[in-house]
């Protein structure tokens, strides 16, 4: 069967080889290429009837708990598990990854069953769910402390 030689569909400079299974003229395609390609690469995805889409930052909500509370103790989660809003985007509700940490494959537990812990968050509490919904048009967020005297009688 003759070869024939076909451009890579993405590539740039960095761009790993597909390797020897794929063999060389295998058409690769990156889909995280450096900034400094992604022109070119959005002209042959183009030249190829594929609009690229542009994305914005609309919530950055790690910038946003660490505005709030940076020792991690409001919605203190390491990673989330959940994205939604009901009301067109002005409500984002988020949920966390509430699943359990795997102490497993060591050298004495190579194989199943796995070792599980409870994952704690930053103030040492047990992760067991949770959600945050944040209104967007309240953004950016504010802090401020004030101080309230209570008279017991």
């Amino acid at each position: 069967m003759p070869t024939t030689s076909s451009p890579p569909l993405l590539s740039h400079p960095a761009a790993p080889s597909p390797g020897p299974a794929a063999g060389a003229d295998a058409p690769r395609i990156i889909t995280h290429p450096p900034a400094r390609c992604a022109a070119a690469d959005s002209a042959v995805l183009k030249s190829v009837g594929i609009t690229p889409v542009a994305k914005t930052l609309g919530l950055d909500l790690g910038g946003l708990l660490t505005g709030l509370d940076p020792t991690g103790g409001f919605f203190g989660h390491d990673k989330i598990e959940g994205v939604a809003t009901t009301d067109g985007g002005r409500t984002i509700v988020v949920s966390n990854d509430s699943d359990f940490g795997v102490d497993g494959i060591s050298g004495t537990t190579p194989a199943p069953p796995y070792t599980l812990h409870a994952k704690t968050l930053p103030n040492g509490t047990q992760d067991d769910g949770e959600y945050l919904a944040v209104d967007t048009t309240r953004l950016p967020a504010a802090t401020s402390t004030a101080t309230v005297t209570i008279t017991v009688k």
